[in-house]
Order: C-alpha cells, then structure tokens, then sequence
C-alpha cells in the first residue's frame, strides 16, 4: 500500500514539474518573440517610420511569419 501511495506521489510531482517546466518554456518563447518584435519597431522607427506605424508593421510582419511557420510544420516532409 505504501508503495503505491509513494508512486503516485512520484507521479504528481512529475506531472507538476512538466507542467512548470511547459510554463516556463512558454514564458521563454513570448519573450523572445516580444524582443524581435521590439527591434524590429526600433528598427522601423529609427528609419523614420512613425511609431504607430512601426508597431503595426512590426506586428503585422510577425504574424505573417507566424503563419506561415505554422502553415510550413502542416506540410508533410519526404
């Protein structure tokens, strides 16, 4: 009885661990993102794009790559 009891617990803790370990690769993934963003509006603006501007195309250029990642990863590979 104790060792399933042990077991499961090994179990829980594993899974709370996945999760935390999920969480923060989740975490790690909208930072980079957030950072490319920001530089490339920095990028923008310092070419004299104006701010508002630059952030729309800065967002609307990340999207745009994030769609077609996601539309590349639906292509079968040989």
């Amino acid at each position: 009885m104790k060792r399933k009891l042990l077991s499961a617990s090994l179990l829980a803790l594993c899974l709370v661990f996945s999760a935390f370990a999920q969480v923060q690769q989740e975490q790690i993934q909208t930072s980079a993102q957030r950072a490319k963003v920001n530089a490339h509006k920095e990028q923008l603006v310092r070419g004299g794009m104006p701010y508002e501007a630059a952030v729309k195309r800065a967002l609307t250029v990340f999207e745009n790559e994030q769609e077609v990642s996601s539309r590349n990863r639906l292509i079968p590979r040989p």
